[in-house]
């Protein structure tokens, strides 16, 4: 939720830690809710004065960020004290009993910490033991701050719904089964916290065994203990005092955490209090937000297969025949297209593959994330592979089509870095519980992944196909989320397609069920989808200016909402350059650019779609020269991504070629316009982009006559060409029918040539 600064008191000359509240998203609610979840930390810390507790010196707001100026500890984590060196029983003990008198000061303050862990305890070089991160205290019985929270895997929290909902707060791995269960916890679940990091940090080993967060959490509510043969054993007297805090039932538990206390401090030698603990690694300024950020040497190489993990998706055969295919394809554009996707695949796999080994070290070799956050975000990488697979499956496969499209389409694979993000893996759907619904889900959203790989590909026609089969499937299921993923899905393909009314049922229907079983992330796609079809696709404005706004308030609930906020930003540009409202388009254009350019991995394809958008909206508010500028940085894209004669590159010639004819300079015009006319005259697919290209051609030739060698026959080639665009226009029915007018009122106001 924070950021932390080691930094100086020029009052005091006194070095502190200052916590800085880190606004995520545009969600004002949100940004409102951390607020004052840190205002309430620091409330709560400076109603404690206790040596074992951090001290908080001052608290304040800057810019309309709350900050909190925390003394510095130098020093290390107590996971990572607990990792630097063999450790004994005793001393192990003394640190814990230490801790744990941090905790009953708070707990006579009426303050419940509610994520106690190792992570959340600093041992200073001078061997002062503090507890710290009271950011999910709880006092008198109330969750601090402006509402309750769901529990993330690693001790962070994401805001629930509403302020009067128990929710389970913490890390579950240390979280007492009450409060998982409704998030109710009083001292005795900070007692069962307690209890689990010492029986770990004494055996080795987690107290409740379980190959899954749920299964350890159904061990841990029936009191299920880990075999006493597993790890190192302990003293029977010392396990007793321990297993007692463990007591599933919380009235099973020590009366309170300085009963427990006096129960450790019995097995252990008192004199060994106040020693100072040697084997602290490096000064940090660690509070909230601490982390080891480097694994310590000779760490267990648990975590060095991640390779192996991509190595049956993404192999050097399977490169070589997808180059083959692009060559086979026969497109002028496949060579340079092969180069650029390669490259960009072998990317996404080295990214996948970082995720995947950073995803495990954190568990297991650093300790600072839980088993829970550990298992989502695999689930997360498992997605991204699947996608990752159907695509490069299509792409074997490869015909013109898919050749054209396949840039694009490895740009529109979701990135891995959102499988390392807290707030988005805390904020996703839990999958369904039941192990038969669960797999028959995942081969649901298998399906779907092909049919996503063939849309963006350009197989429509076969995706679609695929995605209403997934939606029989899921309909059948008791799972009402993969329903409204298949509607989409559907309902995206069949906008492709033309089927407009089809597409607004299906697209209607995933928003709203969406909506009651709360997918945010299908809701908020689904809006945006309906933005352009009802607003461009179906001529229908003010119906897209409305979902717009459903798409604006269900974005607003997402932590990683970038490619869907660039997406609604360009689709209502679009609908405002439809109604000629050009300076809406204009500002629309702008803020997609910009939230394309700045994502943590900008996908340079989109990026040159704003770029010419932009541009095309220039040429029509006659600012041309500022467009050129705009056309020619797309033009740097596509050079490099796939060479001159793509149709993608088309696009980019028409606009500089009306623009040069914008600033009535149509000699100029012709080369690219030209240029233009022949890489949309080879395609013979989309004849009405042919008919535009010659259309603007015959302008420019015709009003460049006037200067040229022989104007006669430069005016007669120019009347062919706008003949020519007439029946190309006509032919493509009456989603050209403004541009055929324009045409024919060409034609009439310039007769043929006499002889």
């Amino acid at each position: 939720m924070g950021v932390v600064y080691a930094a100086h008191d020029p009052q005091l000359d006194r070095k502190i830690a200052l916590k800085l509240l880190r606004p995520r998203g545009r969600n004002p609610a949100r940004l409102e809710r951390g607020r004052q979840r840190m205002l309430d930390e620091a409330k709560a810390l400076a109603r404690l004065s206790h040596p074992n507790v951090v001290e908080v010196h001052h608290v304040g707001e800057h810019r309309g960020l709350v900050y909190v100026a925390m003394e510095l500890i130098d020093g290390s984590t107590l996971t990572r004290w607990l990792l630097a060196d063999e450790r004994s029983r005793d001393a192990i003990l003394e640190v814990f009993i230490e801790a744990g008198r941090g905790l009953q000061a708070a707990h006579e303050a009426e303050i419940v910490h509610r994520d106690f862990k190792p992570d959340n305890v600093m041992i200073g070089e001078d061997g002062r033991v503090t507890v710290m991160d009271f950011g999910l205290a709880q006092a008198r019985g109330h969750a601090v701050g402006a509402s309750a929270t769901h529990a993330t895997g690693d001790g962070s929290s994401a805001s629930a719904a509403s302020a009067t909902t128990h929710a389970a707060v913490g890390t579950r791995a240390y979280m007492a089964p009450e409060q998982q269960r409704d998030g109710s916890a009083d001292a005795r679940a900070d007692q069962f916290s307690l209890c689990v990091a010492l029986f770990e940090a004494l055996v080795g080993h987690h107290p409740f065994e379980g190959a899954t967060a749920d299964q350890r959490t159904e061990h841990m509510r029936a009191g299920n203990l880990v075999s006493a043969s597993l790890g190192r054993r302990l003293p029977p007297a010392l396990r007793e005092v321990i297993v007692r805090g463990l007591a599933p039932q919380a009235a099973a538990r020590w009366p309170s955490v300085a009963a427990l206390l006096d129960g450790l401090e019995a097995q252990t030698d008192a004199r060994r209090r106040g020693r100072v603990f040697g084997g602290v690694a490096g000064a940090s300024a660690c509070l909230s937000v601490a982390a080891v950020l480097v694994a310590l040497p000779g760490a267990p190489e648990v975590c060095d297969a991640a390779d192996e993990k991509l190595a049956d998706v993404w192999f050097a055969a399977r490169a070589e025949r997808i180059a083959t295919a692009f060559s086979d394809a026969d497109v002028p554009f496949g060579e340079d297209t092969s180069r650029t996707v390669r490259r960009r695949l072998d990317r996404y796999a080295q990214a996948w593959q970082q995720q995947y080994a950073d995803a495990c070290e954190a568990t297991h070799v650093r300790h600072e994330q839980s088993e829970d956050l550990l298992d989502r975000r695999m689930h997360c990488l498992e997605h991204a592979r699947r996608d990752f697979e159907a695509l490069v499956e299509v792409f074997e496969r490869a015909d013109a089509d898919v050749v054209e499209r396949a840039v694009a389409a490895v740009g529109e694979l979701a990135g891995v870095e959102r499988c390392g993000d807290v707030e988005v893996l805390t904020a996703a759907l839990a999958p369904p519980q039941a192990s038969g619904t669960a797999r028959e889900v995942d081969a649901i959203r298998g399906a779907l992944a092909q049919a996503q790989a063939r849309e963006s590909a350009g197989r429509t026609v076969e995706g679609l196909q695929i995605a209403k089969d997934a939606l029989l499937r899921a309909q059948a299921s008791t799972y009402r989320p993969v329903v409204t993923e298949a509607r989409l899905r559907v309902g995206s393909l069949l906008r492709r397609l033309g089927r407009y009314d089809e597409a607004e049922q299906q697209l209607a229907r995933a928003y709203w069920t969406a909506q009651e079983v709360e997918h945010e992330r299908v809701a908020a796609a689904a809006a945006v989808e309906m933005v352009f079809l009802l607003g461009y696709s179906m001529a229908r404005p003010e119906d897209g200016r409305v979902w717009s706004r459903h798409a604006e308030a269900a974005i607003e609930r997402l932590a990683d909402a970038d490619v869907l906020v660039a997406k609604l930003e360009n689709s209502l540009g679009v609908v405002a350059w439809a109604e000629g409202d050009y300076p809406a388009a204009r500002r629309h254009h702008e803020r997609a650019l910009a939230v394309r350019e700045g994502a943590p991995q900008p996908d340079s394809s989109a990026i040159a779609v704003s770029l010419f958008n932009l541009g095309d909206v220039l040429v029509r508010q006659r600012r041309p020269a500022e467009a050129q500028r705009y056309f020619a940085r797309a033009m740097e894209i596509y050079d490099r991504a796939v060479g001159r004669n793509h149709p993608l590159v088309a696009f980019v010639l028409q606009g500089q070629g009306e623009a040069w004819l914008a600033e009535g300079d149509p000699e100029r015009a012709v080369e690219p316009l030209s240029r233009a006319l022949a890489i949309r005259a080879r395609e013979g697919v989309r004849p009405g982009l042919a008919a535009l290209t010659r259309a603007t051609l015959a302008r420019a030739l015709w009003d460049a006559a006037e200067t040229g060698d022989d104007p006669g026959r430069t005016r007669a080639r120019a009347r062919t060409l706008a003949v020519l665009a007439e029946e190309g226009l006509a032919a493509a029915g009456d989603v050209r029918r403004s541009e055929l007018g324009e045409v024919r009122a060409w034609l009439a106001a310039h007769p043929a040539p006499g002889p």
